[in-house]
């Protein structure tokens, strides 16, 4: 029952609703199901991330910090979880952790501004030349559409930064931190990483249920 609810189930049932209505869109079938999976995910989080820091009263730094990283991360790809589940709450543990960083420690993290920004340069670079990395969707794009989405996420990445400088320092270092870390998702060691953390996880989910 539970899969009825999970964003390509959702996706899916909903790109064949469109393309049923309206056949002359059938070659791009797919494009649209990953366009509405996208988005369902990407709304699921938002509304959990809402939920969980309400309370801490750093609703609209997570909700900036959030949008900056999924922004990127539209066009760039990076590392996943193979499991929805894993993914949705891992990403959303992330985001909270920066965030309360982030405000907290503001005054600590002004003494490090050379060290963001440096680490703000790499992740650049690594994204300049590494995205997008699609995975499973990488079939989904031609070589030209590829280019497309690598000068989108430059170019997120670029206007982001820029317009940060003009934030409350506080919202500034979310936004630093979810750019930073979207760009280290492209690279090998963190999909690696990521890999083995999906495989632990799964391995402790499986004797949990036995």
């Amino acid at each position: 029952m539970f899969k009825h609810f999970l964003p390509n189930h959702l996706a899916t049932n909903l790109s064949n609703l469109v393309v049923s209505e309206n056949p002359q869109l059938v070659k791009n079938k797919d494009k649209i199901r990953y366009g509405l999976e996208w988005m369902i995910s990407g709304m699921n989080q938002i509304v959990l991330v809402s939920l969980l820091v309400w309370p801490l009263g750093i609703l609209p730094e997570t909700i900036i910090g959030l949008l900056t990283g999924a922004l990127l991360r539209m066009f760039s790809g990076g590392a996943h979880f193979k499991g929805y589940c894993s993914c949705l709450i891992l990403s959303t543990l992330q985001i909270i952790f920066i965030t309360f960083i982030s405000v907290k420690y503001t005054d600590v993290l002004s003494s490090y501004k050379i060290l963001f920004i440096l680490l703000l340069f790499i992740s650049f670079l690594i994204t300049a030349q590494k995205a997008p990395i699609l995975h499973k969707k990488k079939h989904l794009f031609t070589q030209k559409s590829m280019l497309k989405l690598k000068i989108k996420a430059v170019i997120t990445f670029i206007l982001c930064t820029g317009w940060s400088v003009f934030l409350p320092q506080t919202t500034m270092y979310c936004v630093w931190f979810a750019l930073i870390f979207q760009g280290l998702s492209l690279t090998v060691f963190l999909g690696k990483s990521v890999l083995i953390l999906d495989a632990f996880i799964y391995k402790i989910t499986l004797k949990g249920l036995h």
